[in-house]
């Protein structure tokens, strides 16, 4: 029974320090995508499938008046100083 344990244990280690490794990968490649955000000189919003906000470049901000509770909010609550009627429509096609 204490080998059994044993090789249990060692199975859960070894699982464990596998879930890190990769939680550490994906710390890693969300970091690297934040400062390419914020170093982008580009105005870009990111939409999940239901096109709710997801996260935002800063130069987004002033063209969709968007502030940081906005995440998650739907893309059609938002009031863009941009004369783009049909932005909901061609967003949904993406």
């Amino acid at each position: 029974k204490v080998g059994v344990v044993g090789v249990g244990a060692r199975c859960r280690l070894a699982l464990n320090a596998e879930l890190k490794g990769k939680v550490d990968e994906l710390a890693h490649a969300n970091a690297d995508l934040h400062n390419l955000m914020a170093a982008t000189a580009i105005a870009t919003v990111f939409l999940d499938r239901e096109l709710n906000i997801m996260r935002y470049t800063p130069p987004a901000v002033p063209l969709f008046n968007l502030i940081p509770t906005d995440i998650g909010r739907p893309l059609s609550d938002l009031s863009p100083r941009l004369d783009y009627p049909q932005m909901l429509a061609d967003a949904s096609h993406v």
